[in-house]
């Protein structure tokens, strides 16, 4: 099975419009812990209202600079029901403000939140990094290296066995980082969905990397007869 990290590419395309803050930011996201002062946060299981800056248009996966949440469009979310993709709960995105010339007078799509509830485990002795607890009283937690040091792990390997088979999934320590199996790559490329970035989990350096060419790959796959659909 190939796993991808997934999310939007906004970094690394232009033109398209990103939610720069969340408005009223939802007190879920506010939590502190009175020890440690790390954030608390639980998923704001509700509605949320998106204000967008920038940009001439409007894409499938929209940038969330307010917070990492996974924001998409109704048409990805009827890709994904469609073709019955697991792993997530959907809530209303609504863009309440839109700051800039061109994008203000645009009618946005209607967009959703995602809450990811597929899940894996990273394979941590396998990857060179282990889980410190920073606070006993909230057990924030972070990753270190052998040599002590903090750092985000890469490549990503998930632990045998602790894929639940969710087409989209998190890790329970870093559950805004979202994973997809070839299925939402696939569906992406094959409808031309935008902003999608896609990168191997083997990658060294995910954070820099611009992501796949999913597009191309999706037109390839269907060449090769390896629509992940009819395995």
């Amino acid at each position: 099975m190939i796993f991808y990290d997934f999310g939007d590419n906004s970094f690394c395309t232009r033109g398209y419009t990103w939610a720069w803050s969340l408005k009223p930011r939802p007190p879920e996201l506010l939590l502190r812990c009175k020890k440690c002062t790390a954030g608390m946060s639980t998923y704001p299981k509700h509605p949320l209202g998106l204000s967008v800056e920038g940009g001439v248009k409007y894409p499938d996966i929209l940038g969330c600079g307010g917070y990492p949440l996974l924001i998409v469009s109704q048409n990805v979310i009827d890709d994904w029901e469609k073709f019955g993709i697991t792993g997530y709960e959907k809530y209303e995105a609504n863009i309440v403000e839109a700051n800039g010339k061109r994008i203000r007078d645009l009618k946005p799509p209607q967009y959703y939140h995602i809450n990811i509830t597929g899940r894996a485990q990273y394979d941590m002795d396998a990857m060179g990094f282990r889980c410190e607890v920073v606070c006993n009283y909230c057990g924030h937690t972070r990753f270190v290296d052998s040599n002590n040091n903090m750092d985000i792990p890469s490549p990503t390997i998930i632990k045998d066995g602790s894929w639940d088979g969710s087409d989209i999934f998190a890790a329970d320590i870093t559950p805004r980082r979202s994973f997809c199996t070839e299925k939402i790559l696939f569906l992406a490329g094959m409808n031309e969905r935008t902003n999608c970035r896609f990168v191997p989990l083997d990658d060294k350096d995910p954070v820099s990397n611009k992501g796949l060419d999913y597009k191309a790959i999706a037109k390839r796959m269907l060449r090769e007869t390896r629509n992940p659909f009819e395995k």
